[in-house]
């Protein structure tokens, strides 16, 4: 019984870090499932104790024990999936979130260079963007991970040209303008990362999570 509460407040710490809901309610439903499997196996125990001659009741402890074990087994099975998961897309997000908090840095002097050479490859990061938010909820759930890296790495790019871009535009309202939808755009790159991660997660589910993909993606980059 000691174990039970260190398993319910991990569980908990774990389900408040969980983006997904789905995980999150797979977290409390498997942390429910082996506190009862262990109250079964407390119950089976103390029958034993009580009737140790009685054959039928080791059975029943045997097979709440065994049952125990699998529940333990499957919820281990499911946080090291989720862990994993997590950290691939959790990275993701992060370099996408340090993108989109430089557009609201200064410009280095060492960044170089003028206004049409940041708009020929914003033009190309945009471009590219655009394709891989078309592109990823058409691809397998175990292919989404490389299309979310590279579109943080394109997202980045069109972060650092856009600085370029803000700096060299002689209005200070179209600098904004610009600045507040490169950063608007890298939220819906957070969202369709954040998608593809639940994805991942849960392969078996596609159609559900598809439901509720977002085109915010899209809204944004025609807004260029």
């Amino acid at each position: 019984m000691e174990a039970l509460e260190p398993l319910v407040q991990s569980s908990i710490q774990a389900a408040s870090v969980t983006y997904d809901t789905k995980s999150l309610t797979t977290i409390f439903e498997q942390c429910k499932t082996v506190v009862e499997a262990e109250l079964q196996m407390l119950y089976a125990c103390r029958n034993v104790t009580r009737n140790p001659k009685a054959r039928d009741l080791h059975v029943i402890l045997s097979d709440s024990a065994s049952q125990l074990r699998d529940a333990l087994a499957e919820m281990q099975r499911n946080i090291n999936r989720m862990a994993s998961e997590a950290g691939v897309i959790l990275g993701v997000v992060e370099n996408i979130s340090r993108s989109i908090a430089l557009t609201d840095e200064t410009t280095s002097q060492t960044i170089t260079g003028t206004f049409t050479d940041a708009q020929t490859r914003m033009i190309s990061a945009l471009e590219e963007i655009s394709r891989l938010a078309t592109d990823m909820p058409l691809t397998p759930p175990e292919s989404l991970g490389s299309l979310a890296l590279r579109l943080s790495e394109r997202y980045s790019d069109l972060a650092t040209d856009s600085r370029l871009a803000i700096a060299t535009l002689s209005s200070p309202n179209l600098a904004q303008k610009l600045r507040v939808a490169v950063q608007k755009l890298g939220t819906a790159c957070i969202e369709e990362v954040k998608i593809a991660g639940q994805r991942r997660a849960h392969p078996a589910d596609q159609a559900s999570i598809l439901k509720i993909f977002s085109d915010k993606i899209f809204t944004n980059i025609r807004g260029y």
